[in-house]
């Protein structure tokens, strides 16, 4: 059973009711992503004036932070994926997150499958109408599954970097901003805020003033 407590909320409009199996079939040959949640499916990214996918913000923010994780573990077996690869949360539950890496031999060895099942570290970009399930439903999710031991979110609206890590069976919170350094103590890589937020323009630097 997933362990979220309550449904998706922004998304209860577009939802559909699916089996497991008519999900993965469905999701097969559908263009657009979905997130399945114990027999419900959810666009990845909400339509938003009738229009469906995230924002060239988003996609970047996204980018970076995958491209800084790849660069950092380029020496090391650790993967990292794209949101193309569904993470199996349990047999109810499937999730896209923007970024995931993995360093499990079994997920290393499925190369022709799409999804993983033992992501070391995950990370989801916020947006208006992601950012209550990435910080609820999501959350609860990911410190589920036993292989999980860092989730970051990525702020959209102001430079900051939110941080879980699980260390000693505990979870520990942290935030991040301009100028500062994540250590990834579980990937052994530290990534730079301002390398993440690398050419993208924020609503908030129009009123900001040059720093």
């Amino acid at each position: 059973m997933a362990v979220h407590s309550r449904m998706p909320r922004r998304r209860d409009l577009e939802r559909l009711r699916m089996t497991v199996e008519e999900y993965l079939a469905f999701e097969a040959i559908s263009h657009d992503k979905h997130d399945y949640v114990e027999g419900w499916v959810y666009p990845v990214f909400p339509h938003i004036n009738g229009m469906a996918g995230g924002t060239n913000n988003h996609a970047a923010l996204a980018s970076n932070i995958g491209a800084a994780l790849n660069t950092a573990l380029q020496d090391s077996p650790s993967i990292v994926y794209s949101s193309d690869v569904r993470v199996q949360i349990d047999p109810r539950t499937y999730r896209y997150p923007d970024v995931a890496v993995t360093c499990d031999p079994r997920d290393l060895a499925a190369g022709d499958e799409t999804r993983i099942d033992h992501p070391r570290a995950l990370v989801e970009v916020l947006s208006d109408s992601t950012e209550e399930v990435d910080r609820i439903d999501k959350l609860a999710e990911y410190r589920s599954l036993p292989s999980v031991e860092d989730y970051l979110l990525i702020n959209h609206a102001a430079r900051l970097v939110e941080h879980y890590h699980r260390a000693d069976g505990l979870w520990l919170y942290r935030t991040y901003g301009p100028g500062e350094i994540i250590t990834l103590d579980s990937l052994d890589v530290t990534l730079a805020i301002d390398r993440i937020y690398a050419k993208v323009q924020l609503p908030s630097d129009a009123t900001a003033g040059p720093s």
